[in-house]
């Protein structure tokens, strides 16, 4: 099966916690928009747009292909643990999808 090596229609990770605050990696302009939020606001100065290369994303689609992340399960909560580090991950492309 050939390895896709252009950009996702729609990616969106975000990890952490309430008190560390998160981190978001989305989709923006043809790029990929990171930014750290705390205390509910977003810190100006973490803002980033980055475009990656062609060869980039054929790293990254290599690197998906390889953890199974088409396999995972829609959930991984651990319910008797009240605080800790969360993430999501929204992951679409061409007729897959992930969430």
């Amino acid at each position: 099966m050939p390895r896709p090596t252009i950009q996702p229609d729609r990616v969106r990770f975000t990890i952490g916690g309430y008190f560390g605050g998160y981190i978001e990696l989305k989709s923006a302009r043809g790029g990929l928009r990171y930014s750290k939020t705390v205390e509910g606001v977003t810190e100006p100065d973490s803002v980033q747009l980055v475009r990656p290369s062609p060869l980039q994303w054929s790293e990254f689609w290599q690197a998906i292909e390889r953890i199974g992340v088409w396999t995972w399960r829609a959930d991984y909560s651990t319910p008797d643990v009240p605080d800790g580090t969360t993430w999501t991950l929204h992951l679409r492309h061409g007729n897959r999808q992930l969430r």
